[in-house]
């Protein structure tokens, strides 16, 4: 059993990894910046026109969790033993795990296309085609105590609620202004985005229940879960298969954004104010399935045994009866819907020294967390811009920023942030997953 519940564990792991969207943080302060708009609409970048190379244009990936290595393995000398060995006793490994159930989230974003264009001294208008995924599973601190003394002796009673994963890809054409209103309120320029989105495919599952009976000779389990699926197929004999690249479903969404400018004279050079709440709306799936397993197996050890006893059929049977936990069985079509999740953005800059230098504060709500960002800017020439912040919230992580950003040929950014800077060999974070990257490269004009 610790076989399995490990199995588990690492299925939920790799599920969301495989969907590793918003680290663009770093560039938030920057007026020159060609992409903040994706942040904020109302910013415009100084440039006239300019187009993301294909694909290359902008990319982004980012994973957010509470957990990292460190709460699975444990050195002890020269070794390194997993929470499942002996030599990790569970007052321990209980003691490393954090006070809320585990969690995994990952996010990433890709411009296939994408273009801005000053068309007069008010209005800029921008427009892009992306691809995005989003990736969530929650642990049950449960499961992974199950996992943990799921064998040990003795008579125990395991009644496991969860986890629950989802998943889910989708293309977005957005279109996007951003005007310049200085003749009614001097400093002020507001902007908004409208998104058309279509679902690519999407996963939805929850194990409701799992309840497992054990005693010294005797193993009782029960599952009980469901599998909403759009895009995928499933049967039996196949198991899973993708429908290929084709249109599942649609939706909607916008931006709104604000930012307002106050000029000071003197070493500090004015303040300046934005708002913006982006990704409002829904994304509903067709042609979804809904999948089912409820089942339930038991094994009470091999009887009568004796010289001829046929133990590859006994093993045959009890292989049999717990594969059936597992067994998927259709169940009608689910109504899948996603309520996307709103990100609120809130900033606040000081600009001195002919704002060369900025100090400012960026206010961040997303997935129902609450994130405050301080970041030092700089432009020491016209076409560079340095940023190095911290960001405060249920996971602390430093990041940087820069950005070369010329009047015309090529420019490039790149950002990244990251909660712990120890990592193992495989660059995996030993205290927290929690990191994320964004690139990007385009061709001003």
């Amino acid at each position: 059993m610790k076989r399995y519940s490990l199995t588990v564990l690492l299925a939920l792991l790799a599920f969301t990894a495989l969907v590793p969207a918003q680290p663009l943080r770093g560039s938030y302060f920057f007026e020159t910046s060609l992409l903040r708009s994706k942040l904020n609409p109302a910013f415009a970048p100084q440039t006239d026109l300019y187009i993301s190379v294909p694909v290359a244009g902008y990319a982004s990936a980012e994973m957010l969790s509470n957990v990292g290595l460190g709460n699975f393995l444990f050195p002890e000398g020269d070794k390194t033993y997993t929470f499942l060995n002996d030599h990790v006793d569970e007052a321990t490994f209980y003691g490393k795990l954090p006070e809320k159930d585990p969690y995994l989230t990952a996010r990433f974003e890709t411009d296939l296309l994408g273009a801005g264009y000053r068309l007069n001294d008010k209005l800029f208008l921008s427009a892009g085609l992306s691809v995005s995924g989003y990736g969530h599973a929650d642990i049950p601190r449960e499961l992974l105590r199950f996992a943990k003394t799921g064998r040990s002796g003795g008579s125990q009673s395991w009644m496991i609620e969860g986890p629950h994963a989802s998943f889910l890809t989708y293309a977005t054409f957005s279109a996007g202004c951003s005007y310049d209103l200085d003749d009614l309120v001097p400093g002020l320029r507001v902007g908004g985005r409208l998104r058309l989105m279509t679902g690519l495919n999407a996963a939805n599952t929850t194990l409701h229940m799992l309840d497992v009976q054990m005693n010294d000779d005797r193993l009782a389990a029960t599952v009980c879960g469901i599998l909403d699926l759009s895009g995928f197929s499933y049967t039996p004999e196949g198991g899973f298969r993708s429908d290929g690249f084709r249109l599942h479903g649609l939706g909607a969404a916008f931006d709104l954004g604000a930012e307002y400018r106050l000029r000071f004279d003197g070493f500090v050079n004015g303040l300046n104010l934005s708002a913006s709440i982006a990704n409002v709306g829904k994304l509903s799936f067709g042609k979804a399935k809904r999948l089912k397993a409820e089942h339930s197996a038991s094994f009470e050890g091999f009887q009568n045994i004796s010289a001829d006893f046929d133990f590859a059929s006994a093993l045959e049977k009890v292989t049999s009866d717990f594969s059936e936990l597992i067994t998927l069985e259709s169940d009608g079509t689910p109504d899948l819907r996603y309520i996307m999740s709103p990100e609120i953005f809130a900033g606040a800059e000081v600009p001195f020294l002919n704002e060369m230098l900025s100090v400012g504060l960026l206010y961040n709500r997303s997935m129902d967390k609450n994130q405050m960002t301080v970041a030092f800017n700089a432009t020491p020439l016209e076409w560079l811009n340095l940023n190095a912040h911290y960001t405060f919230g249920p996971v602390g992580r430093m990041g940087f920023y820069a950005e070369y950003i010329p009047k015309k040929y090529v420019g490039f950014f790149f950002g990244f942030e990251k909660a712990s800077w120890k990592t193992n060999k495989q660059l995996l974070g030993i205290r927290n997953f929690t990191e994320s990257v964004c690139l990007g490269l385009n061709v001003l004009l």
